[in-house]
Order: C-alpha cells, then structure tokens, then sequence
C-alpha cells in the first residue's frame, strides 16, 4: 500500500482554481491539504467527524457534507478526494452532495472529486495489503452483486494492541455519476486517472474528475 499523494493532489487542484478565493476540502480528514497549503491558500476543512478534525490546523466546519453551514456562493473550489463520495449511502446522497457543492460555488466554480470505479472494486476482491511497517493493515471484498466494497483495517499500536473497523463503500458507476452531474448543473471539463499521476500497473486506479458550475 502506497502512501497518497496529497502533495501532488493539492498541486493539482491548485491549477484548477479559476481565482483566488476560498477552497472547501469536503470530507477533510485531518485536513492533509490545510497542511500543505500552510496558509498560502484559505481552506475551509468540513468533516463530520469531530474526532478527525481536532489533528487539522487551519478553519474547521464540523458538519455533514451534504448540509455545510456556509453561505451560498462561498467558495472558488470545493473537494473531495480519498474516494470520499464512495462512502455515500446510495446514488441519491451523492446527487444530494453534489447540489450541495453546486450551492457552495461561486459561478463558474470548480468541483474536484475523485472514485472508485467498478473496475477497480473488482480487483480489489480479496486484495491484502499494508503499511507503516505492517502496523496497518487491510483487507478487502467486494460484492458485486450490491455493488458494496467491505474494508477491514486493522490497526496495531506500538505496544501491539490490534483495533478493527469494517468500512463500507457503495460503488456507482460512471453513468450514474455523470447524470448526477449533469442533474445539479455541472459541466465535467477533465475526467483522469488519478489526478493524472502515473499508474503502478497494478490496479484501475481511482478516477478524478474536475467539473464546473455552470451558475
């Protein structure tokens, strides 16, 4: 398991923005883009997850993605990465989240997002994987028939402790993607394999696509 390469996606990203003006990371984390960014760029971090948010500096919203309490027509470019969208329960929270992004947006505005498409979900049925020296690990099953891919990653503390958790990501494909899109007024100008970075070969790699509000 490769370490992801925020770095190069902030980069990317960056060359998206049609102007200065605030930048939204939907599904932020622990805010790895605030952190890079270093205050050079104004990064508003929404999460759900209050818990993930107190590890990120700069502006944190602790809020569901789909209801972001900003004002309309708040920022330049919004974001999520990390196959974020894939961790909606079903097509309708993704259109949901999108119209979300769509309020957000000044005219004109740019919406990065990347997913896991089927292709790769199958691959990864029965995938293994690890890092950080085996003290993460990951399993992974994919049925094909709900179009779900279960995660379970383990984690192992120093002391040799081992936690568990189960995710769970509803995989949609292109076409349902794209409608949705189109559905809450977006115009899809780039759709890359991750971020345009080269592929290890290995696996489809993640799709990112870059989509303009057309307000």
């Amino acid at each position: 398991m490769r370490d992801i390469p925020y770095r190069s996606w902030f980069h990317f990203i960056c060359q998206q923005i049609p102007c200065p003006g605030t930048w939204v990371d939907l599904f932020a984390g622990a805010a790895e883009f605030a952190r890079i960014a270093n205050g050079v760029v104004r990064i508003v971090n929404v999460d759900r997850s209050a818990a993930m948010l107190e590890q990120a500096c700069g502006e944190k919203i602790v809020a569901d993605a789909k209801a972001v309490p900003l004002v309309e027509q708040s920022a330049v470019v919004a974001s999520a990465t990390n196959c974020s969208i894939n961790y909606l329960a079903d097509i309708e929270a993704v259109c949901a989240f999108f119209s979300e992004c769509h309020r957000l947006l000044k005219p004109q505005g740019i919406l990065v997002f990347d997913y896991c498409p089927i292709e790769r979900a199958q691959s990864l049925q029965g995938q293994k994987s690890s890092a950080l020296g085996g003290r993460l690990r990951l399993m992974m099953e994919y049925h094909c028939q709900s179009n779900i891919l279960y995660t379970t990653v383990q984690c192992i503390s120093t002391s040799g402790q081992a936690k568990s958790e189960l995710h769970r990501q509803r995989i949609f494909s292109d076409q349902e993607i794209f409608a949705c899109l189109n559905d809450k007024d977006f115009a899809i100008t780039q759709i890359l394999p991750n971020y345009g970075l080269p592929s290890d070969g290995v696996l489809p790699p993640i799709k990112t696509v870059v989509a303009q509000s057309r307000r």
